[in-house]
């Protein structure tokens, strides 16, 4: 919906909290804790977001193209030779309502879920108040094999590969990922997700880190002292990232670190 300024300007979703104890669909809960989702609005509604969208066929680079610019729309369309299958492009919008023009640097990586890059670009593009552009598209073809035909020489599929992206201006930044396969069909490593804690003044700061990509990492406080809010959560992080939030309230007896794969193996 924001890739549509100046058609679509806003929206609401339904619900954000509750009026008695329950399990629903708020983003806060009856005490005022953020669920996923409050972590997440705050993310899609972020003055400056990038997001990945599935692009037009037409969009694609020409068969075994190393680079391909196209000056009409600003957008790099990317692709490798080699045998492959024919997948849809990727692109990379910015939508920007920070009142001032401003230049911003995307980086991208197309990657495995192990940290392995395959490759990767930077753009430079500037914005305007109230802006939604289209900066790069990046196609898979003959980079990407079907699950069933990988081999030494072809062993990147959409289900053990991704495309991670950030854009910043040194003020403001956003970042996003997209999967080329269901999250069902996802070949996702177990990550070895390590915590470590340091006291402030104002709170506690709890890092954690990765070895491998790590989906929607939440962190939790365990003990009798958990009344505290952790200024972010639910978060991905790319294979050898770390990354420090901090956690407001009374030191609990510990923290913990889970991702998706918790929630199956």
């Amino acid at each position: 919906w924001r890739r549509s300024a100046p058609l679509c300007m806003g929206t609401l979703y339904w619900q954000l909290n509750d009026c008695w104890p329950a399990i629903s669909w708020s983003s806060i809960d009856y005490y005022g804790r953020w669920k996923a989702l409050q972590y997440f609005a705050r993310r899609f509604y972020e003055p400056f977001h990038v997001s990945a969208a599935t692009a037009p066929a037409g969009a694609m680079a020409s068969e075994g193209a190393a680079l391909e610019t196209d000056s009409d729309d600003s957008a790099l369309a990317v692709a490798s030779g080699g045998a492959g299958f024919e997948l849809k492009p990727v692109t990379l919008h910015a939508t920007c309502d920070v009142a001032r023009e401003t230049t911003f640097t995307l980086n991208w990586a197309l990657q495995t879920y192990r940290g392995v890059v395959i490759t990767s670009g930077t753009q430079d593009f500037r914005t305007t108040d109230t802006t939604a552009v289209k900066v790069v598209t990046v196609s898979p073809r003959r980079i990407l094999v079907p699950w069933y035909l990988a081999s030494d020489a072809s062993p990147y599929t959409p289900e053990n590969t991704y495309l991670t992206f950030r854009a910043t201006d040194g003020t403001y930044e956003s970042r996003g990922v997209h999967h080329f396969a269901s999250f069902k069909d996802l070949d996702l490593p177990r990550p070895d997700l390590k915590v470590t804690t340091r006291t402030l003044e104002q709170g506690v700061e709890v890092t954690v880190s990765t070895d491998v990509f790590a989906k929607w990492v939440w962190l939790e406080a365990r003990g009798e002292k958990k009344e505290g809010h952790f200024m972010d959560n639910y978060f991905d992080l790319d294979p050898g990232e770390t990354r420090s939030v901090l956690y407001l309230g009374p030191p609990p007896a510990s923290f913990v670190a889970k991702s998706l794969t918790d929630t199956y193996r």
